[in-house]
Parts: C-alpha cells; structure tokens; sequence
C-alpha cells in the first residue's frame, strides 16, 4: 500500500479510516453530480466501463477491476492501486476536489490492520486522529436490552414491547456498572456508550458477562493517527 504524498497532488488531501468496500484504501471524490452531463462526465463514466474484447490478463482488465465508480447524486471513485487513483487524477484532476488515502506507513498498516478484521467483530480496530475524550483509547458499545419470550414460547416478543424510557435506564445501568468497575473518572458515558482505556475492557468484559450476559455488542480500539484531516 503506497502512501499518498500532498505535493503531488493540487486536489485537497485526507486520510482515509478504513479501506472503502473492504476492499478500496484510495478515494477521489468528484466536484459535480450525475445531473450536470457532459463530456468530461461521458469520459470518466468511460475510464471505469469494461470494454468487450479485452484480454483477460491485460493490464486494461486488471486496472478495469481494481477501480469502482459509484455514480449518484455525489459520485466517488475507489481504487485499490495508487498507480490507479494518479492515472485517474492524471486525466481528470479539474473535476476532483478530494483526495482520500494512506498518508504514511503507520497509517497504511492501520488501515491493513482494520480491513482484515470480520464486521461487528467482538473486538474491533478503528482509525481516528485523535483520541476520545483527550484520554480514552477504547469504547464499548452495548446491545439492546434483550426481549423477553412468552411464557413457555420459543420466541421472543417484539422489541418495542420496551419503551423509550425503559430502554434508557437500560443503557444507564449498563453505563453505571461500568463506571462502579473502572471508577468514574477512568471513563466517559454518552451516547449509550462507555469511553474508557482499553488496558481496562478485559475485566469489564469479565464482570459483565456475569451480570449482563450478552450485553457488549463490541469493544472498539483506537489506532491514533494524526493529522488525518478527515473530519
């Protein structure tokens, strides 16, 4: 994965969190939309478009395939080579106004790191420029309150037999239980979440799981890169 130097490109620079699609670490966000037809609009539509007749192991069908071009009302381009995204702006960097990728080694394994892991793992890799809070580098999320089943049923009543109200002293509860583990000033509670240090989540997990079966959805684990620009 090749790092994306700024002073070879006029278009802004970023750094990407994650690689697109699970599958993309390079991204290069147009100016217009699929309404403002024209030329230029014609060409790039063409660049990504498989042409018929193109060996199977060419260079052409290589490059075909390793390039996505989502064409809505904001359209995006994603490329899994960096020789793909500069032949990209090389052609049409006056329609470009973002540029979205490794910006050094550090942030490359990061995002290699990130993309080999399964979606809504347990245990999750995330990217940020910063740490939360200025002090925390882990974060748990929690599942909804599990619905009850019918009396001697199988299957479980539907969520919103919970109210609004209910649901909130849930995560509340689960909030303060983290907080009477870890203390409360090792950590933050908002937005139904726990922000504390990861060095912390492994007892966490441990106490929880004997009072709160099942009530971690995933801890999260920051990978702090700075200077992303990406907010």
């Amino acid at each position: 994965m090749q790092i994306l130097n700024p002073s070879d490109y006029k278009n802004e620079i970023k750094g990407s969190i994650k690689c697109f699609y699970g599958k993309y670490p390079y991204k290069a966000r147009l100016k217009s939309n699929n309404v403002a037809l024209g030329l230029v609009n014609l060409e790039i539509y063409e660049w990504f478009r498989y042409k018929p007749g193109v060996e199977t192991h060419s260079d052409e069908l290589k490059r075909v395939m390793g390039c996505k071009f989502v064409n809505s009302f904001t359209r995006h381009a994603y490329f899994t080579e960096k020789s793909y995204l500069d032949e990209f702006v090389n052609l049409f960097e006056d329609s470009i106004d973002e540029i979205q990728g490794p910006i050094n080694k550090d942030h490359a394994d990061a995002l290699q790191k990130v993309n080999t892991q399964t979606y809504n793992s347990f245990e999750m890799l995330a990217i940020r420029d910063r740490l939360y809070y200025k002090n925390f580098d882990a974060r748990i999320t929690f599942n909804y309150k599990p619905r009850p089943r019918a009396k001697g049923s199988m299957y479980a009543y539907p969520r919103g037999l919970y109210s609004y109200r209910e649901m909130q002293q849930w995560f509340r509860d689960l909030q303060n239980y983290v907080a009477d583990i870890v203390g409360e000033e090792n950590c933050v509670l908002n937005y139904n979440n726990v922000y504390l240090n990861a060095d912390d989540t492994k007892d966490v997990a441990m106490y929880m799981k004997l009072k709160y079966p099942n009530a971690i959805r995933n801890i999260t684990k920051i990978i702090v890169i700075e200077n992303l620009n990406n907010r």
